[in-house]
């Protein structure tokens, strides 16, 4: 393969590259110092990192085989590297335009949110919350009163625990102390009736 002396290295590199696809075959390393130097007139010395660049760059495959190092570059191959390359690119390209369509329109139900002019509904909806919020106040309040309900009804039935209490003391002191119940209530001030505690109204 004829070439021009003084070749630069980006000229030294397409020259052996294009002598691995000239012909289907593997190489050992020697075989290229050997036949791919004579072959684009580049020293021999040259020859190993020349190849070490061909294989980084992905122009050139490498594979061990026992102690060996089997080199090749088939047209073909490289045409697959350059369609996988480019259905890769595509399928990262559709997922940066999905991330993108995702921010707009994230960035869109950002601004409707501070627009209420642009969203009748969040107006509706806000009436709504503070509708339950009025809701819920009223609960706790009516909560709070079934509690002193409760607690007054636990007083009433003291009450009335304590004048059956004094009714039954009377009659027993009256019984062994040979006393009419009268004179008893006029010496303790205690009334002939005692008064029911009041009734209280259910809360609404």
């Amino acid at each position: 393969m004829p070439t021009k002396k003084g070749q630069s290295l980006e000229e030294k590199l397409a020259a052996l590259h294009a002598w691995f696809q000239s012909n289907h075959e593997f190489y050992t390393l020697k075989e290229i110092e050997q036949r791919g130097s004579k072959a684009c007139k580049i020293s021999l010395m040259q020859i190993k990192d020349l190849v070490v660049n061909l294989v980084n760059e992905g122009l050139v495959q490498q594979e061990k085989c026992g102690t060996t190092n089997l080199y090749w570059s088939f047209g073909f191959t490289q045409h697959k590297l350059k369609l996988d390359r480019v259905q890769k690119l595509k399928e990262e390209c559709m997922l940066k335009e999905g991330r993108i369509q995702q921010l707009q329109t994230d960035l869109d139900a950002l601004y409707a949110e501070r627009d209420v002019a642009k969203l009748p509904n969040r107006a509706e909806e806000l009436q709504r919350l503070e509708c339950l919020k009025q809701q819920l106040s009223l609960c706790k309040k009516q909560h709070e009163q079934f509690q002193d309900l409760e607690k007054i009804e636990h007083l009433k039935k003291g009450i009335d625990f304590f004048n059956e209490l004094i009714e039954n003391i009377v009659c027993y002191v009256s019984e062994r102390a040979m006393v009419s119940q009268a004179e008893i209530r006029n010496e303790f001030n205690i009334p002939f009736e005692l008064e029911d505690p009041p009734e209280m109204s259910k809360a609404n």
